[in-house]
């Protein structure tokens, strides 16, 4: 194997890694952890939940929102079926999800699931990579969306 072909398929393996590490890092409620997944401008898309068009802003806005809205809540995201495309320093990660949202009876009780696909760009940066730019898109949700409201 040539030293580039070692490169790409450590590159796709580190690009999954991050992926894992967005889902891992959210679902045991890790701010910081989640917080070092991204770089710090980020591109988010997730108008097919909430109808509003897709938006640039500080990482750090990102993070406190899922902080919010997830609190009191017990997750589980499921991200396989991995795509990557990569292109010198940028990563392009297609894959679908399962996102699983619980809340206990006792705070008040619901369910939540939703059935997508991400699509996360990524970026090179110090030898890391970090997501620049994440969507779900929408094949179906079960249970009550207001749950994360």
């Amino acid at each position: 194997m040539t030293d580039a072909a070692l490169r790409a398929l450590h590159d796709r393996l580190a690009v999954i890694d991050r992926a894992t590490q967005y889902a891992r890092n959210l679902d045991r409620q890790d701010w910081a952890g989640f917080r070092a997944c991204f770089t710090d401008q980020l591109e988010t898309d997730f108008s097919d939940f909430t109808g509003e068009p897709a938006r640039t802003a500080p990482a750090d806005e990102f993070v406190a929102f899922d902080q919010r809205i997830l609190g009191g809540v017990t997750t589980q995201h499921l991200i396989a079926n991995h795509e990557v495309s990569l292109d010198g320093d940028q990563a392009v990660l297609i894959a679908d999800a399962i996102a699983s949202h619980h809340r206990p009876a006792e705070a008040g009780g619901g369910d939540y699931d939703i059935h997508g696909v991400y699509r996360m760009v990524m970026v090179r940066e110090a030898e890391n990579w970090k997501i620049a730019s994440v969507r779900l898109s929408l094949r179906w949700y079960e249970g009550d969306g207001d749950l994360l409201r």
